[in-house]
């Protein structure tokens, strides 16, 4: 959330992963409790009227370094977190989680 305005529902819908597709590495949410502030660059689509958008992923910055997050829609699931990783890296794997080469 940029200043207090919601972000708008309509990010990207990743692609259904690949039967190839890179297995990240989820863990339990770190970042809240490390870093004092945590920008989210970008994230997929969070509207109500896309069934196919049961988890939200986002790119987050936060100390120098990136990392993405998964959330799942609703009251289900916990909030789980790549590791943090260089900026550039972390970009890599955005645009590969988007296209179904990571999940």
């Amino acid at each position: 959330m940029r200043c207090g305005v919601p972000p708008a529902p309509h990010g990207p819908h990743p692609l259904m992963p690949r039967p190839d597709h890179r297995r990240l590495e989820w863990l339990p949410e770190y970042a809240a409790g490390r870093f004092a502030t945590v920008r989210v660059r970008a994230q997929t689509c969070t509207a109500d009227s896309c069934s196919s958008s049961r988890v939200v992923y986002e790119l987050c910055f936060a100390g120098g370094t990136a990392f993405l997050r998964r959330w799942p829609r609703g009251a289900r699931g916990a909030v789980r977190e790549t590791a943090p990783m260089p900026v550039a890296e972390a970009e890599r794997v955005w645009r590969d989680l988007l296209y179904g080469r990571a999940r």
